[in-house]
């Protein structure tokens, strides 16, 4: 079993933010829906009454509200409101074929009515099928095109697609309509962080914490901006301020310690590996594989430096060695044990490559993990695929579901579980798995 192809494996995720925050599907919304599908309509309304209480920027309730006043209004009968409750019940439990069966029937039945196309949209998107997705909540926007929901699940839509530009151009316009929805500017500044623009994506992000202090893709959507923009400080902020609202979010640590990493604050990174373990989740294996070589150069195994770099000549020449200090005019560098030194004019360098003990990019390595699974079908396959190496490596080790991956290694090498190892050991056991 190849442990690194695991621990690779493992660190395979999608951004997928939470549009309304984490109460969207709360306890009373539930309990409306499931009201609903029993044709209850009275006492569904005034669960979804109680659920705007909770979280009264969600659409989601006042959309059900306004589907039960549509039976009275006589704009729909019982049995199509019915079959609507039904597919938005499918599609809370993950049944989006279930819920495309029963928006379509309800499209086919009545072909103008908006909802059914908006949540039919949603079902697609979640199924990975983010063209048809799109046609269908092209077809709501033409049916009533002052829904500002609308354009906010498309906006979502093209994010997860990639299309950074349209989602942008949604959300602007769903907050030209509705203002007040702090969700949509989060997608907003996830879009424009996404699309390289790091500044709008931390006014956006900072936008939607003003209405909604207790946003948590806000923090991740403006720790991940900051931390692109080499902003490390500013990003260890807002992925703390996470922390404090999803303690038990393991990623969360894996994405504080990579700024902590490119912050030269590696204790504190080794620090929050430690709670990823214990989370249960899995390292990045940039991540590790940059503090393992840290850790070799602390050590004195690894010959490089922090400060090394290579500098190339207008002559063709080409010196590696420790830069120690850069000037206006010139370079001062040295060998790595300083026994010499010297300085080169800027006229007579052609380029100037640093090298920070490795080739690590933040915003490369981590846009790939969010970009990588953005195809559902993809997900899927990987996900079941990646169950079975792990249900593998527990069997081998004997592991129950609670434990980490790292117990097992940990038990055979030291014979103690992977919580009872010192700092050293658990450092030496990751170093030796990844090799």
């Amino acid at each position: 079993m190849n442990f690194k192809t695991i621990l690779v494996a493992l660190t395979i995720f999608t951004l997928y933010i939470n549009c309304y925050g984490e109460d969207f599907l709360d306890e009373h919304y539930r309990k409306g829906i499931d009201y609903a599908t029993q044709g209850q309509f009275k006492d569904a309304k005034k669960e979804f009454e109680n659920s705007l209480k909770i979280n009264a920027t969600s659409p989601y309730p006042t959309i059900a509200i306004q589907i039960i006043k549509d039976i009275s209004d006589k704009k729909i009968t019982k049995d199509i409101a019915m079959h609507m409750f039904n597919g938005i019940r499918s599609c809370n439990d993950e049944m989006y074929e279930n819920a495309v069966a029963e928006f379509s029937y309800i499209i086919s039945n009545k072909p103008d009515y908006m909802h059914a196309y908006r949540f039919r949209g949603n079902a697609y998107r979640d199924k990975g099928n983010y063209e048809k997705a799109i046609s269908d909540y092209n077809q709501a926007i033409k049916i009533n095109p002052s829904d500002s929901a609308i354009y906010s699940n498309r906006a979502l839509t093209y994010f997860i697609k990639g299309d950074y530009e349209n989602a942008i151009s949604d959300c602007s316009k769903s907050i030209e309509i509705k203002p007040d929805n702090s969700a949509v500017y989060c997608i907003k500044g996830a879009a424009y962080c996404f699309n390289g623009d790091y500044s709008k994506a931390i006014m956006n992000c900072s936008q939607a914490l003003k209405m909604n202090p207790n946003l948590i893709p806000a923090y991740r959507g403006r720790g991940l901006a900051h931390q692109f923009s080499g902003n490390y400080k500013e990003a260890i902020a807002d992925f703390s301020k996470e922390m404090e609202l999803n303690p038990k979010d393991a990623d969360v640590y894996n994405r504080r310690a990579l700024s902590y990493l490119a912050n030269h604050e590696y204790e504190k990174a080794w620090d929050d590996i430690r709670m990823v373990g214990k989370l249960g989740g899995e390292v990045y294996p940039e991540l590790l594989l940059g503090l393992i070589k840290i850790s070799d150069v602390q050590n004195g195994t690894n010959v490089e430096d922090d400060r090394m770099g290579t500098i190339e000549l207008k002559n063709g020449r080409r010196i590696t060695a420790k830069i120690i200090e850069k000037t206006d005019t010139s370079v001062r560098m040295s060998s790595y044990n300083g026994s010499i030194e010297m300085t080169i004019s800027l006229k007579d360098i052609k380029t100037i490559r640093n090298s920070t003990l490795f080739e690590f990019d933040i915003q490369k390595s981590t846009e790939e993990y969010y970009t990588r699974m953005k195809d559902v079908k993809k997900q899927s396959n990987a996900h079941k695929e990646l169950m079975s190496k792990i249900n593998k490596l527990r069997k081998q080790y004997g592991l129950r579901p609670d434990q980490s991956l790292l117990d097992g290694p940990a038990r055979e090498k030291y014979g103690v579980g992977v919580d009872e190892l010192s700092d050293e050991q658990f450092r030496e056991l990751l170093h030796v798995l990844m090799k």
